[in-house]
């Protein structure tokens, strides 16, 4: 309800324009959240393969057309770091290079075009 709340107050602002987005809450050691568009959360654990979180999100209709569908994710018990990105605004020198490394190759799903 939050982020379409949201998209309702940029869409009806003459000079916004359309995003995505991502809201998370994280309380005693499970996430839950929401997000539209190319936002993308992963969890990525000590060992093993990182885990999308967004795997349902639909890329449009985004926040700023009125007519945007987050997708809710979780509860998720949260097993190791947090990470969040745009699918197509990563640059992995962003990051440090042991985080860097794997978060570029994770898997954007069908959001690469984003």
């Amino acid at each position: 309800m939050v982020l379409e709340a949201i998209d309702h107050v940029v869409f009806s602002n003459p000079d916004a324009s359309e995003t995505s987005a991502l809201v998370m809450l994280v309380q005693q050691g499970v996430v839950v959240g929401a997000s539209v568009g190319c936002s993308l959360a992963y969890i990525l654990p000590p060992v093993g393969e990182p885990k999308l979180l967004t795997t349902h999100q639909r890329k449009e209709p985004r926040i700023g057309t009125g007519l945007a569908s987050p997708i809710g994710f979780g509860p998720v018990k949260l097993d190791g770091r947090l990470i969040t990105r745009r699918a197509a605004r990563f640059d992995p020198q962003d990051l440090p290079s042991t985080i860097a490394t794997t978060v570029s190759s994770m898997p954007s799903a069908s959001l690469a075009q984003c």
